[in-house]
């Protein structure tokens, strides 16, 4: 592996603890009441994060416009067959203030910019023997450090990695032995932290859900008769919940109780795959690559709200820039507004050159509230600012 840095070394990290879990049940109590922000913003489904300080210069919601403010790179790639599966980039603020915004390139490296500062921090060569595309990214507070999930479904390989040397610390080979591996996620449970992995095989063998702690060893196998694309974990005072997206539908799992909780979806028998799914505050929102949003109650299950654009085009990934509002990749190479409250399409954003496979929102110093796009293939990464 060849890492390449551009600028100067984060600060000597500590050394670094894996955990080391027996194959005993998990005892479960009410410690998730103890986890921070942070780290419940960096799990969930959902990517908000709220700029407090200009709070009093929020735009009406009637108002709500973006404009392009700059493309972040012109090297990355996504996937054009598994990039809806997942998250094709991951930003966050680190502990020690840096702003990434972490990608793959068509060579298969991991790149990792500051785009506060507008500069690349660090290029791994070589991260994986073919594409990513799949990023997730934690906090893990007992050690102080950020770590990033990277997943290959060509190699089926997931690589742990920590963010301030770019080390690789964990490398789980064949994590999914019978199918294509299209996502993984971290799972935290009485602050120890946990990776999942997702089961995508359209045969009928399929292999179970994994569950590995930090040493790369089982903790834990759950069998799903659905071939799972996506996977993610949500969470509620005690109870920890897997989401899994499936070629036709949205599931979730009580991985606290160990049993299925709630199906969701009615369209994807007919109207195409689920390729956007986020939760927040009960709410599960899923896009149909159809072009149909579906808003669910997340512990019945009821449909409580859809809106069908099948016309214009197909939905990819999704993020709730507010309680009202929503933006969505599209297949017709546009980011849409979608007012929820209204159930209205409110503005087409245009530049990429193919399918926009992934949309997150974060806060900036200096530029403020904004969302980055990525389109698939090797097209652009881009950044939109809120017009005023």
């Amino acid at each position: 592996m060849n890492v390449k840095y551009n600028s100067e070394k984060p600060k000597k990290s500590k050394k670094i603890k894996l955990f080391n879990l027996s194959n005993e049940q998990l005892t479960r109590h009410k410690s998730l009441n103890k986890m921070n922000n942070s780290e419940k913003e960096n799990i969930n489904s959902i990517n908000i994060q709220n700029n407090t300080q200009n709070e009093k210069n929020k735009l009406k919601q009637s108002d709500l416009d973006f404009a392009f403010y700059k493309d972040l790179t012109s090297k990355s790639y996504a996937d054009d067959f598994s990039g809806s599966c997942g998250y094709t980039f991951t930003i966050f603020r680190s502990v020690n203030e840096i702003f990434y915004l972490i990608f793959a390139s068509i060579e298969k490296s991991i790149m990792s910019y500051d785009i506060k500062n507008n500069q690349k921090i660090c290029e791994i060569k070589n991260a994986h023997n073919n594409y990513i595309i799949d990023f997730r990214h934690f906090y893990d507070k007992k050690n102080k450090r950020d770590l990033l999930i990277s997943v290959s479904s060509f190699d089926n390989n997931i690589k742990l990695w920590n963010i301030y040397n770019w080390t690789c610390i964990l490398e789980i080979k064949n994590a999914n032995r019978t199918g294509a591996l299209y996502s993984a996620s971290f799972l935290c449970e009485n602050n120890e932290i946990y990776i999942i992995s997702s089961n995508s095989n359209l045969l009928k063998r399929k292999d179970p859900i994994k569950i590995f702690n930090l040493n790369g060893v089982i903790i834990k196998q759950i069998k799903f008769s659905n071939s799972i694309d996506f996977i993610d974990c949500y969470y509620e005072i005690n109870n920890i919940y897997i989401i899994l997206g499936t070629h036709n539908n949205v599931i979730s799992y009580d991985y606290t109780n160990n049993k299925m909780y709630n199906n969701y979806g009615k369209y994807g028998q007919t109207k195409g795959h689920y390729s956007g799914i986020i939760v927040h505050n009960s709410k599960l929102i899923a896009s149909n690559f159809g072009g149909i949003i579906e808003i669910c109650d997340f512990h019945t299950g009821e449909v409580l709200n859809e809106i069908n654009m099948s016309i214009c085009s197909g939905f990819l990934g999704v993020c709730l820039w507010d309680e009202n509002n929503l933006l969505v990749g599209c297949t017709d190479r546009t980011i849409k507004l979608i007012n929820l409250k209204e159930k209205k399409l409110k503005k087409c954003f245009y530049g990429h050159k193919y399918f926009v496979a992934t949309v997150k929102k974060i806060y900036i110093p200096k530029i403020g509230d904004c969302f980055i796009s990525q389109g698939m293939t090797s097209d652009t990464i881009k950044l939109w600012t809120v017009k005023k």
